[in-house]
C-alpha cells in the first residue's frame, strides 16, 4: 500500500510486552457507520465514546494519533492525522462530529478499502513505521461489495490490528461478519454491546489495547449493558449460541414457536397466483390464531 509500511506479524503476547517496553508510535483509524438505521443521537453516542477514549491517550507525533471516517454509501474522511496539532484541538474535532445526519447504505467493505487506499498513507499524515489499529464501528451487516471480511484480511495484510465493534440487536456477538472483520482472537479485537447508551462500557476495555501503559476508568453514570452482563452470565451454557444465550428461556421458547408458525404459513401460502390476495389475507389468519393459540399455551405451563 502506497505511503504505509507493511508490518511484520507478531503474536499477541510479543505485540503487548513490546508496547510495554517502550512508547508506542501507533495510528489509530474509527470508521464510524452514519447510514441511515442510525438515529442521529445515538450516532452522537458513538462520537462520545471516541472522545472518552481519546481522552485517556496519549496524543503527539511520538505516541498516538487518531483520524476518523464516517460511511453510508460513500465515504468521508472527518479527522485525518495531518489535521490537528495536539489534543485538545483533536478532542474539539472530535465533538464537532455531533449532530451528523445519518443516511444512507451500509457500505462497510468500501470503507475499509478507502481506509488503507486513502487514511492509511502519508499523505493523510500516517507515520512510516507506526502500528496501526482500525477500529469498525457498525450497527448492522454490510450491504453490497466488497466484502468486509476480505477489505480488513487486506488491511492485515499490511500489518493492522482490526477491531469490529457491533452495536445493537441487528448484530450479535457471535456475528459471523463481526467475527470476520475482527483480528485473531475475536475474545480481545471483537467488541459489542446491545445499544449506543451502552459504548461507555468498552472504554476501560480498549483504552489500553490501544495504549497498553494506560488504564481507564468507567465513567460513574455509564449504565449497565444488561444484554452483554446476561452474555457473561450464561457463557458457561455450551450447547446454546452466544446470541441464544442472551434470551431468556421463555422468549427462546417463544421464538421456536414464532418460527414453526412461519414455516406452517409457509405451507398453506396458495402456490396458484390466481388465489388472489383474499386468499393471503385468510392464510395470515390462520397463522395469527396458532400463534395465539400456541403462545397460550406456553404461557399456562411457563408459570
Amino acid at each position: 500500500m502506497k505511503g504505509m509500511r507493511k508490518l511484520e506479524k507478531y503474536s499477541l503476547q510479543d505485540r503487548e510486552e513490546s508496547m510495554t517496553l517502550s512508547s508506542q508510535i501507533s495510528d489509530v483509524v474509527y470508521i464510524v457507520d452514519r447510514s441511515g438505521s442510525i438515529q442521529e443521537r445515538h450516532f452522537d453516542e458513538a462520537v462520545e465514546f471516541i472522545y472518552n477514549v481519546t481522552e485517556f491517550l496519549t496524543i503527539d507525533e511520538q505516541n498516538l494519533k487518531v483520524s476518523v471516517m464516517t460511511f453510508s454509501s460513500d465515504n468521508r474522511l472527518d479527522i485525518a492525522f495531518d489535521s490537528y496539532t495536539n489534543k485538545t484541538e483533536l478532542l474539539q474535532k472530535i465533538n464537532n462530529l455531533k449532530g451528523t445526519i445519518t443516511n444512507g447504505n451500509t457500505q462497510t467493505g468500501m470503507a475499509i478499502n478507502y481506509t488503507q487506499s486513502t487514511i492509511l498513507t502519508t499523505g493523510k499524515g500516517a507515520r512510516s513505521g507506526a502500528e496501526v489499529a482500525v477500529i469498525v464501528m457498525t450497527d448492522g451487516q454490510s450491504s453490497g461489495y466488497p466484502k468486509p471480511e476480505t477489505e480488513a484480511d487486506n488491511l492485515r495484510a499490511d500489518g493492522a490490528d482490526v477491531f469490529s465493534l457491533g452495536i445493537g440487536s441487528a448484530l450479535s456477538a457471535s456475528n459471523a461478519e463481526l467475527k470476520g472483520i475482527a483480528s485473531d482472537p475475536d475474545s480481545y479485537y471483537l467488541l459489542y454491546v446491545s445499544s449506543f447508551v451502552y459504548l461507555c462500557n468498552l472504554v476501560p476495555d480498549l483504552v489500553p489495547k490501544l495504549e497498553s501503559n494506560i488504564a481507564a476508568t468507567l465513567l460513574s453514570d455509564c449504565p449497565e449493558d444488561p444484554v452483554v452482563a446476561e452474555m457473561d452470565y450464561t457463557s458457561t451454557h455450551q450447547e446454546l449460541s452466544t446470541a441464544e444465550a442472551t434470551r431468556h428461556p421463555e422468549q427462546q421458547t417463544t421464538d421456536a414457536v414464532t418460527e414453526m408458525v412461519q414455516n406452517t404459513s409457509l405451507v398453506l401460502a396458495p402456490v396458484d397466483p390466481n388465489f388472489g390476495s383474499s386468499a393471503v389475507i385468510w392464510d395470515q389468519s390462520i397463522a395469527a390464531f396458532i400463534t395465539t393459540t400456541a403462545l397460550l399455551f406456553l404461557k399456562n405451563i411457563l408459570n
